[in-house]
């Protein structure tokens, strides 16, 4: 854009409306969360704005919360089976760095029992590395250490 004040407002204004996505998760069922805010979260990690990004990040604990404190299990292990895939195992840097704040997000709002942080986000993360073996920086090895009980 060529005017970044416009620029600064319109990034502010479209963070302001994600946001709102976090208030209204717990109107939704787990099943309309998971089919309908999941696919937006997941946009939402990729995009350009940082700001945007950081929002996502809640966004998707909220939506892992809802999912793990429904009793949907498999729905949870679904959406994390996908960060997995679109994060961590993304060729850019900016996603694999995704995956570790997200990681270090759900450990930060528990959000989900630790024994299956440890399970299967846990391993993905501890691999989070990019074609020249640089790993994200993000907390992950803060995160690693508090699921080892290192709190």
């Amino acid at each position: 854009m060529s005017n970044p004040m416009a620029y600064f407002m319109l990034a502010k204004r479209r963070g302001f409306h994600f946001r709102q996505l976090i208030l209204i998760i717990e109107l939704y069922s787990h099943y309309d969360v998971y089919n309908y805010l999941r696919q937006i979260a997941l946009t939402l990690c990729s995009d350009k704005v940082s700001e945007v990004r950081w929002i996502s990040y809640k966004l998707v604990v909220e939506i892992l919360q809802k999912m793990y404190a429904c009793g949907a299990h498999e729905l949870g292990l679904n959406f994390i089976n996908e960060l997995i895939v679109r994060f961590c195992h993304c060729p850019k840097w900016v996603g694999r760095q995704a995956f570790a704040f997200i990681c270090q997000a759900i450990v930060e709002e528990d959000c989900m029992p630790m024994d299956q942080f440890a399970q299967h986000l846990l391993p993905s993360l501890s691999a989070c590395r990019g074609p020249v073996g640089q790993r994200p920086r993000a907390g992950g090895q803060s995160t690693a250490a508090e699921c080892h009980g290192e709190r």
